[in-house]
């Protein structure tokens, strides 16, 4: 897990963190592989090499996207890993499910649609 920095934006807004991480998926997804995204979080399978700086382009406005290796924290799941636990691996199973449910519109049962 690496904190995820962008330049360009006034306040913490996480909607529009992953508006812009959406204009540049196609480069993240050929850097990282597997990568998810929570509010200033980026989880990935693989550790960075370096730093990485991508800038975007969104409704006429320009963000840097900054990720540092010196913000690297590892979550490891272990033999007595429950999910009622409030841990970083809660939140990373929980970051991966809402991931899924976003990418293939699923719904989850009673939820409003």
């Amino acid at each position: 897990m690496y904190h995820l920095k962008l330049l360009g934006m006034e306040i913490q807004d996480a909607s529009l963190v992953h508006r812009v991480i959406r204009v540049k998926r196609q480069e993240l997804d050929t850097l990282f592989g597997v990568y998810v995204c929570s509010g200033a979080n980026i989880f990935m399978v693989s550790p960075l090499s370096e730093d990485v700086e991508l800038n975007a382009k969104l409704n006429g406005l320009d963000y840097t996207i900054l990720i540092s290796i010196a913000t690297e924290t590892q979550v490891m799941f272990e033999d007595n890993f429950k999910n009622a636990d409030t841990s970083m691996a809660q939140n990373l199973m929980n970051v991966i499910i809402n991931q899924a449910f976003r990418e293939t519109n699923l719904r989850q049962i009673g939820k409003r649609p």
